[in-house]
Protein backbone atom coordinates (compact mmCIF):
# COMPACT_ATOMS: atom_id res chain seq x y z
CA UNK A 1 0.00 0.00 0.00
CA UNK A 2 1.34 3.69 -0.67
CA UNK A 3 -1.12 5.65 1.24
CA UNK A 4 0.73 8.18 3.44
CA UNK A 5 -2.53 9.24 5.00
CA UNK A 6 -1.57 8.84 8.98
CA UNK A 7 -4.37 7.78 11.73
CA UNK A 8 -3.29 11.54 13.52
CA UNK A 9 -4.75 13.50 10.87
CA UNK A 10 -8.03 12.10 10.50
CA UNK A 11 -8.30 12.43 14.47
CA UNK A 12 -7.32 15.42 14.43
CA UNK A 13 -10.57 16.37 11.75
CA UNK A 14 -12.76 14.28 13.58
CA UNK A 15 -12.18 16.42 16.86
CA UNK A 16 -12.35 19.59 15.10
CA UNK A 17 -15.60 18.57 13.27
CA UNK A 18 -17.32 17.51 17.17
CA UNK A 19 -16.16 21.24 18.29
CA UNK A 20 -17.80 23.36 15.71
CA UNK A 21 -20.57 20.63 16.18
CA UNK A 22 -21.20 22.34 19.97
CA UNK A 23 -19.47 25.75 18.96
CA UNK A 24 -21.55 28.94 19.90
CA UNK A 25 -20.88 32.43 17.50
CA UNK A 26 -20.53 35.38 19.77
CA UNK A 27 -21.74 37.04 16.85
CA UNK A 28 -23.57 36.68 13.65
CA UNK A 29 -23.86 39.25 10.90
CA UNK A 30 -25.94 39.02 7.43
CA UNK A 31 -24.70 41.11 4.44
CA UNK A 32 -26.74 41.35 1.15
CA UNK A 33 -25.49 43.10 -2.13
CA UNK A 34 -27.40 43.56 -5.60
CA UNK A 35 -27.24 46.51 -8.41
CA UNK A 36 -30.29 49.00 -8.32
CA UNK A 37 -30.67 47.86 -11.84
CA UNK A 38 -31.16 44.38 -11.34
CA UNK A 39 -33.52 42.74 -13.81
CA UNK A 40 -33.29 39.47 -12.20
CA UNK A 41 -35.24 39.90 -9.15
CA UNK A 42 -32.29 40.17 -6.80
CA UNK A 43 -34.35 42.31 -4.72
CA UNK A 44 -36.84 39.53 -4.13
CA UNK A 45 -33.51 37.23 -3.75
CA UNK A 46 -32.80 39.35 -0.92
CA UNK A 47 -36.32 39.36 0.80
CA UNK A 48 -35.59 35.50 0.88
CA UNK A 49 -31.77 36.29 2.56
CA UNK A 50 -33.58 37.93 5.08
CA UNK A 51 -36.14 35.03 5.63
CA UNK A 52 -33.02 33.01 5.24
CA UNK A 53 -30.98 34.36 8.36
CA UNK A 54 -34.11 35.12 10.24
CA UNK A 55 -34.66 31.06 11.22
CA UNK A 56 -30.72 31.40 12.39
CA UNK A 57 -32.09 33.94 15.21
CA UNK A 58 -30.62 37.63 12.82
CA UNK A 59 -33.44 39.72 13.01
CA UNK A 60 -32.41 41.37 9.88
CA UNK A 61 -29.75 42.34 6.94
CA UNK A 62 -27.59 45.33 6.02
CA UNK A 63 -27.94 45.90 2.29
CA UNK A 64 -25.72 47.51 0.07
CA UNK A 65 -27.52 48.37 -3.12
CA UNK A 66 -25.25 49.53 -5.55
CA UNK A 67 -27.26 52.72 -7.52
CA UNK A 68 -27.34 53.03 -11.00
CA UNK A 69 -24.82 54.81 -12.55
CA UNK A 70 -22.39 53.89 -10.07
CA UNK A 71 -19.01 54.62 -11.78
CA UNK A 72 -16.86 52.60 -9.57
CA UNK A 73 -18.96 49.66 -7.99
CA UNK A 74 -15.43 47.92 -6.48
CA UNK A 75 -14.98 51.08 -4.19
CA UNK A 76 -18.55 51.49 -3.03
CA UNK A 77 -19.00 47.91 -2.36
CA UNK A 78 -15.94 47.43 -0.55
CA UNK A 79 -16.14 50.69 1.73
CA UNK A 80 -19.92 49.71 3.13
CA UNK A 81 -18.63 45.91 3.45
CA UNK A 82 -15.87 47.28 5.68
CA UNK A 83 -18.22 49.31 7.86
CA UNK A 84 -20.39 46.40 8.05
CA UNK A 85 -17.47 44.51 9.31
CA UNK A 86 -16.26 47.03 11.61
CA UNK A 87 -19.40 47.50 13.03
CA UNK A 88 -20.37 44.05 13.79
CA UNK A 89 -17.10 42.97 14.69
CA UNK A 90 -17.19 45.37 17.49
CA UNK A 91 -19.90 43.70 18.93
CA UNK A 92 -18.26 40.49 18.88
CA UNK A 93 -16.40 39.16 22.48
CA UNK A 94 -12.66 40.60 22.57
CA UNK A 95 -11.89 37.32 24.70
CA UNK A 96 -9.42 34.66 23.10
CA UNK A 97 -12.46 32.39 22.95
CA UNK A 98 -14.52 35.04 20.96
CA UNK A 99 -15.27 34.13 17.58
CA UNK A 100 -17.74 35.70 14.49
CA UNK A 101 -19.70 34.62 11.55
CA UNK A 102 -20.09 37.12 8.74
CA UNK A 103 -22.97 35.49 6.32
CA UNK A 104 -22.67 37.72 2.89
CA UNK A 105 -25.07 37.38 0.35
CA UNK A 106 -25.14 38.35 -3.55
CA UNK A 107 -27.67 37.88 -6.07
CA UNK A 108 -28.17 39.49 -9.91
CA UNK A 109 -25.80 38.84 -12.94
CA UNK A 110 -22.23 37.72 -12.91
CA UNK A 111 -19.33 36.93 -15.35
CA UNK A 112 -16.44 35.09 -15.43
CA UNK A 113 -13.09 35.38 -17.49
CA UNK A 114 -9.52 34.25 -17.27
CA UNK A 115 -8.09 37.56 -16.35
CA UNK A 116 -10.78 38.85 -13.74
CA UNK A 117 -12.23 36.16 -12.64
CA UNK A 118 -15.74 36.19 -11.17
CA UNK A 119 -17.00 39.75 -11.37
CA UNK A 120 -20.78 41.31 -11.06
CA UNK A 121 -22.44 43.02 -12.92
CA UNK A 122 -26.11 44.59 -13.70
CA UNK A 123 -26.25 42.93 -17.34
CA UNK A 124 -26.23 45.38 -19.84
CA UNK A 125 -25.43 48.65 -17.23
CA UNK A 126 -22.28 49.67 -17.84
CA UNK A 127 -20.04 49.14 -13.87
CA UNK A 128 -19.13 46.13 -12.53
CA UNK A 129 -17.22 44.96 -9.63
CA UNK A 130 -15.41 41.19 -8.79
CA UNK A 131 -15.50 38.56 -5.90
CA UNK A 132 -11.92 39.87 -5.48
CA UNK A 133 -12.98 42.97 -4.05
CA UNK A 134 -14.78 41.70 -1.26
CA UNK A 135 -12.30 39.10 -0.32
CA UNK A 136 -9.37 41.62 -0.16
CA UNK A 137 -11.32 43.88 2.39
CA UNK A 138 -11.99 40.34 4.31
CA UNK A 139 -8.48 39.54 3.92
CA UNK A 140 -7.60 42.98 5.88
CA UNK A 141 -9.95 42.06 9.01
CA UNK A 142 -8.73 38.38 8.90
CA UNK A 143 -5.19 39.74 9.20
CA UNK A 144 -5.79 42.35 12.05
CA UNK A 145 -6.01 41.51 15.64
CA UNK A 146 -10.35 41.57 15.04
CA UNK A 147 -11.31 38.37 16.51
CA UNK A 148 -11.26 35.41 14.34
CA UNK A 149 -14.22 34.74 12.25
CA UNK A 150 -15.56 32.50 9.66
CA UNK A 151 -17.53 33.58 6.00
CA UNK A 152 -20.20 31.90 4.02
CA UNK A 153 -20.70 33.47 0.21
CA UNK A 154 -24.13 32.34 -0.95
CA UNK A 155 -24.01 33.64 -4.49
CA UNK A 156 -27.24 33.45 -6.43
CA UNK A 157 -26.15 34.19 -9.57
CA UNK A 158 -24.72 32.02 -12.59
CA UNK A 159 -20.87 31.47 -13.20
CA UNK A 160 -20.34 32.01 -9.03
CA UNK A 161 -18.78 28.38 -9.04
CA UNK A 162 -15.71 30.43 -10.45
CA UNK A 163 -15.37 31.89 -6.70
CA UNK A 164 -12.04 31.33 -5.51
CA UNK A 165 -9.79 32.74 -2.41
CA UNK A 166 -6.33 34.41 -3.12
CA UNK A 167 -5.24 34.23 0.87
CA UNK A 168 -5.18 31.66 3.42
CA UNK A 169 -6.31 33.03 6.99
CA UNK A 170 -4.06 33.19 9.44
CA UNK A 171 -5.88 31.30 12.36
CA UNK A 172 -7.65 28.57 10.47
CA UNK A 173 -10.93 30.48 9.94
CA UNK A 174 -13.41 28.87 7.73
CA UNK A 175 -14.35 30.37 3.92
CA UNK A 176 -17.70 28.93 2.63
CA UNK A 177 -19.09 29.09 -0.75
CA UNK A 178 -22.89 27.93 -1.83
CA UNK A 179 -23.54 29.19 -5.32
CA UNK A 180 -26.04 28.72 -7.66
CA UNK A 181 -23.72 27.84 -11.06
CA UNK A 182 -26.75 28.04 -13.29
CA UNK A 183 -29.81 30.44 -14.38
CA UNK A 184 -31.59 29.61 -11.04
CA UNK A 185 -33.74 32.74 -9.46
CA UNK A 186 -35.24 30.61 -6.63
CA UNK A 187 -31.57 29.77 -5.28
CA UNK A 188 -31.72 32.04 -2.46
CA UNK A 189 -35.48 31.14 -2.22
CA UNK A 190 -35.25 27.56 -1.35
CA UNK A 191 -32.50 27.72 0.98
CA UNK A 192 -35.07 29.97 2.83
CA UNK A 193 -37.64 27.11 2.47
CA UNK A 194 -35.51 24.40 3.43
CA UNK A 195 -34.16 26.01 6.31
CA UNK A 196 -37.83 26.52 7.73
CA UNK A 197 -38.23 23.14 7.32
CA UNK A 198 -35.45 21.45 8.99
CA UNK A 199 -36.18 24.00 12.15
CA UNK A 200 -39.00 22.15 12.76
CA UNK A 201 -37.40 19.08 12.87
CA UNK A 202 -33.83 19.72 14.05
CA UNK A 203 -31.93 22.02 16.71
CA UNK A 204 -29.12 23.41 13.94
CA UNK A 205 -27.66 21.92 10.53
CA UNK A 206 -24.63 22.48 8.30
CA UNK A 207 -24.50 24.81 5.41
CA UNK A 208 -23.66 21.65 3.34
CA UNK A 209 -26.25 20.02 4.62
CA UNK A 210 -28.94 22.30 3.84
CA UNK A 211 -27.49 22.41 0.49
CA UNK A 212 -28.53 19.17 -0.21
CA UNK A 213 -31.81 18.95 1.52
CA UNK A 214 -32.74 21.65 -1.04
CA UNK A 215 -31.29 20.19 -4.08
CA UNK A 216 -32.17 16.56 -4.39
CA UNK A 217 -30.32 13.74 -6.57
CA UNK A 218 -33.03 14.90 -9.42
CA UNK A 219 -31.18 17.91 -10.09
CA UNK A 220 -29.10 17.65 -13.61
CA UNK A 221 -26.87 20.62 -12.46
CA UNK A 222 -26.19 20.94 -9.06
CA UNK A 223 -25.26 24.22 -6.84
CA UNK A 224 -21.46 24.49 -5.81
CA UNK A 225 -20.56 23.90 -2.35
CA UNK A 226 -16.81 24.69 -1.86
CA UNK A 227 -14.01 25.14 1.62
CA UNK A 228 -12.34 28.12 0.09
CA UNK A 229 -10.50 28.39 3.44
CA UNK A 230 -10.73 25.77 5.89
CA UNK A 231 -11.91 22.31 5.98
CA UNK A 232 -14.48 21.71 8.99
CA UNK A 233 -18.25 22.50 7.44
CA UNK A 234 -19.98 26.03 9.30
CA UNK A 235 -22.91 24.39 11.63
CA UNK A 236 -25.56 27.19 12.97
CA UNK A 237 -28.13 26.42 16.21
CA UNK A 238 -31.96 27.42 14.68
CA UNK A 239 -33.88 30.63 16.19
CA UNK A 240 -35.86 28.50 18.38
CA UNK A 241 -33.55 26.24 19.27
CA UNK A 242 -31.35 29.54 20.22
CA UNK A 243 -34.10 30.65 22.54
CA UNK A 244 -34.63 27.17 24.46
CA UNK A 245 -34.05 26.54 28.11
CA UNK A 246 -31.87 24.71 29.03
CA UNK A 247 -29.33 24.08 26.32
CA UNK A 248 -29.13 21.20 24.24
CA UNK A 249 -25.95 18.70 25.20
CA UNK A 250 -23.83 18.19 22.37
CA UNK A 251 -25.53 14.55 21.98
CA UNK A 252 -28.61 16.88 21.03
CA UNK A 253 -27.48 18.56 18.24
CA UNK A 254 -27.07 15.42 16.09
CA UNK A 255 -29.13 15.93 12.60
CA UNK A 256 -27.60 12.82 10.93
CA UNK A 257 -30.07 11.70 7.56
CA UNK A 258 -29.27 8.42 6.60
CA UNK A 259 -29.95 9.54 3.27
CA UNK A 260 -26.95 11.81 3.25
CA UNK A 261 -24.73 9.08 4.92
CA UNK A 262 -21.61 8.56 2.83
CA UNK A 263 -19.35 5.06 3.35
CA UNK A 264 -15.80 5.75 2.94
CA UNK A 265 -12.25 3.99 2.98
CA UNK A 266 -9.15 4.50 3.16
CA UNK A 267 -5.43 3.32 4.40
CA UNK A 268 -3.60 4.85 7.20
CA UNK A 269 0.31 3.67 8.07
CA UNK A 270 0.09 3.60 11.19
CA UNK A 271 -0.41 -0.55 12.51
CA UNK A 272 -3.70 -1.49 13.86
CA UNK A 273 -1.99 -1.93 17.47
CA UNK A 274 -0.40 1.88 17.10
CA UNK A 275 -1.35 4.30 19.97
CA UNK A 276 -2.01 6.57 16.40
CA UNK A 277 -5.09 4.04 15.58
CA UNK A 278 -6.08 3.64 19.29
CA UNK A 279 -6.84 7.31 19.49
CA UNK A 280 -8.73 7.45 16.17
CA UNK A 281 -10.86 4.45 17.08
CA UNK A 282 -11.10 6.31 20.76
CA UNK A 283 -12.13 9.51 19.55
CA UNK A 284 -14.84 8.38 17.03
CA UNK A 285 -16.63 6.32 19.92
CA UNK A 286 -16.19 9.52 21.83
CA UNK A 287 -17.76 12.14 18.55
CA UNK A 288 -20.05 9.35 17.43
CA UNK A 289 -23.08 10.79 18.65
CA UNK A 290 -22.31 14.25 17.73
CA UNK A 291 -20.85 14.24 14.85
CA UNK A 292 -22.88 10.47 13.79
CA UNK A 293 -19.01 9.04 12.34
CA UNK A 294 -19.61 5.18 12.61
CA UNK A 295 -16.68 2.29 12.29
CA UNK A 296 -17.88 -0.69 10.27
CA UNK A 297 -14.48 -2.29 9.99
CA UNK A 298 -11.00 -2.29 10.43
CA UNK A 299 -8.56 -4.48 9.23
CA UNK A 300 -5.22 -4.99 9.40
CA UNK A 301 -3.00 -5.26 6.40
CA UNK A 302 0.89 -3.91 4.75
CA UNK A 303 -1.68 -0.47 6.51
CA UNK A 304 -4.79 -0.39 8.54
CA UNK A 305 -7.73 -0.62 6.36
CA UNK A 306 -10.56 1.20 7.82
CA UNK A 307 -14.62 1.46 6.56
CA UNK A 308 -16.29 3.89 7.92
CA UNK A 309 -19.67 5.88 7.85
CA UNK A 310 -20.17 9.18 7.84
CA UNK A 311 -22.10 12.24 7.56
CA UNK A 312 -21.90 13.74 4.23
CA UNK A 313 -20.96 17.47 5.48
CA UNK A 314 -18.15 14.91 7.57
CA UNK A 315 -17.21 13.49 4.21
CA UNK A 316 -16.33 16.63 2.64
CA UNK A 317 -14.16 17.51 5.61
CA UNK A 318 -12.05 13.75 5.43
CA UNK A 319 -12.01 13.87 1.71
CA UNK A 320 -9.20 16.99 1.69
CA UNK A 321 -7.26 13.95 3.01
CA UNK A 322 -5.09 12.05 0.20
CA UNK A 323 -6.40 8.16 0.39
CA UNK A 324 -9.81 9.03 1.29
CA UNK A 325 -12.28 6.96 -1.31
CA UNK A 326 -15.92 6.75 -1.65
CA UNK A 327 -17.65 3.09 -1.60
CA UNK A 328 -21.28 4.44 -1.72
CA UNK A 329 -23.29 7.43 -0.98
CA UNK A 330 -26.89 8.31 0.02
CA UNK A 331 -26.66 5.00 2.26
CA UNK A 332 -29.49 4.15 4.61
CA UNK A 333 -28.89 1.39 7.69
CA UNK A 334 -26.61 -1.28 6.92
CA UNK A 335 -28.69 -4.68 6.28
CA UNK A 336 -26.81 -8.04 8.11
CA UNK A 337 -26.49 -10.52 5.76
CA UNK A 338 -28.09 -12.86 7.71
CA UNK A 339 -31.07 -10.33 7.92
CA UNK A 340 -30.82 -10.35 3.87
CA UNK A 341 -30.64 -14.11 3.62
CA UNK A 342 -33.36 -14.43 6.41
CA UNK A 343 -35.73 -12.43 3.91
CA UNK A 344 -35.19 -14.31 0.93
CA UNK A 345 -35.69 -17.66 2.30
CA UNK A 346 -38.69 -16.16 3.87
CA UNK A 347 -40.04 -15.05 0.08
CA UNK A 348 -39.00 -18.34 -1.62
CA UNK A 349 -41.03 -20.41 0.79
CA UNK A 350 -43.84 -18.48 0.43
CA UNK A 351 -43.88 -17.92 -3.56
Amino acid sequence: MDSKLRAEEITNILTLTAAKRVRKYDHISAFSIRFEADDTGAASSAGDFRSLVKTFGLSDIDECVIPAGCLYPATKVGNVLEMHLTTEFSRCSQTPEGRCLAIIHYAGHARYDECDGLFFDAGPIPGHFPFSSLTSRISEFHASQCPPFDVVFIIDSYYAGGASLQYTPRRRETVELLAAVSEDSTFTSKLANEAALASAKMPSIDFIELLKRTYDMSVVKKPVHRFLAGAIPIRLRFAAELNASPPPSPTASLSVNSNYTVVIKCHVVDDPTSAGVGRLIKTIEDVQHSIGVVVDQVYPAESTGLVMRVPHSVFLSLETLSGIEVLFENVGRPIPVREVATEYTSRLVNS
